[in-house]
């Protein structure tokens, strides 16, 4: 599991980043997103991938794993937007009215974004 920030940072200055917030990077071990949840029914699809029900294997909790295939990503500048959604997202987390984020992974195949289930539905469905 690995965030690197989009905000500026050299490559070598987000990889320290991201070992530092997450112990299985640190270690040298990639953990998969699959190791941590359940992942259920496909809840959602947009443009660079999809999102699916889940269920923490520690909690129990229900959440929303939004997953983004690297194949999808064009360029290294689609890469590094992934990255800054996720600080955007944690920077936000814990904000009202705001889906917070609860883990991020990033493997050599995919970002997966772990974030608060919302329930009700398509916003431009209401």
């Amino acid at each position: 599991m690995g965030n690197l920030c989009g905000s500026g940072l050299s490559p070598e200055q987000a990889a320290e980043n991201a070992a530092r917030r997450s112990p299985s990077a640190a270690a040298g071990d990639v953990k998969s997103v699959k190791d941590d949840y359940v992942l259920a029914q496909q809840i959602g699809e947009g443009a660079w991938g999809v999102t699916h029900l889940a269920t923490s294997r520690a909690t129990g909790e229900e959440v929303a794993v939004k997953r983004v295939s690297k194949r999808k990503l064009r360029n290294t500048k689609d890469v590094e937007n992934v990255r800054a959604e996720v600080e955007v997202q944690r920077a936000l987390t814990g904000q009202p009215h705001i889906v917070a984020l609860r883990d991020a992974y990033e493997d050599k195949l995919e970002f997966a974004l772990v974030m608060e289930l919302c329930a009700g539905g398509e916003l431009f469905d209401r």
